[in-house]
Formats: structure tokens, sequence, C-alpha cells
């Protein structure tokens, strides 16, 4: 069932994000929904992998830059192949 909900939100970024969206085919409405989907699963893997004792890591632009100048690495693919592969490790040991 959905259900209307209010959100306050800069003039400008509604303006930009549904001038993209149109583009796609998609709405406002559909992206947030997606996001807040992705919100709860990403808190229920983290809480599962918690309570087997395992690190969760999220993997995203911020851990790749704090990360970057570790691994040495130019190429943003193999960049993510690296930080997988090093989930991939760690993950193993369990």
């Amino acid at each position: 069932m959905k259900r209307k909900l209010t959100l306050s939100i800069d003039e400008n970024v509604i303006r930009n994000a549904k001038s993209i969206l149109a583009l796609e085919n998609k709405t406002v409405s559909q992206v947030v929904e997606d996001d807040l989907k992705r919100l709860s699963l990403r808190y229920e893997i983290e809480n599962a992998m918690k309570d087997n004792g395992i690190e969760y890591i999220d993997i995203n632009d911020s851990y790749i830059i704090k990360n970057r100048e570790k691994m040495k690495k130019t190429d943003s693919i193999d960049i993510i192949k690296e930080i997988r592969n090093d989930y991939d490790e760690r993950l193993s040991g369990y």
C-alpha cells in the first residue's frame, strides 16, 4: 500500500533531480523509496553480520578514498577488486 510523504528539500535539488530522472523515466518517489529500501536492507545485513561476529565494511566513495593511498593503485576497477578481495579474505576466516 502506498502512502503520501511530505519532504522538505531545496528547490534546486528537486528541479535538478526531476530533470535527470525524467531522462531515466523515473520519479523522485521511486528513487526515495529505492533508497529507503536499501537503507533498511543495509541495516539488516549489518545487524546479521554483527550477530555472527563479522565486521561490516561499507565500501563507498569515502572508504575507497581513505584506502586508496595504501593500495598504490590508480585504476578504480583495480581498487574495487582489491577492496573486495580483502573483504572476502576477512570473511573466509569465519
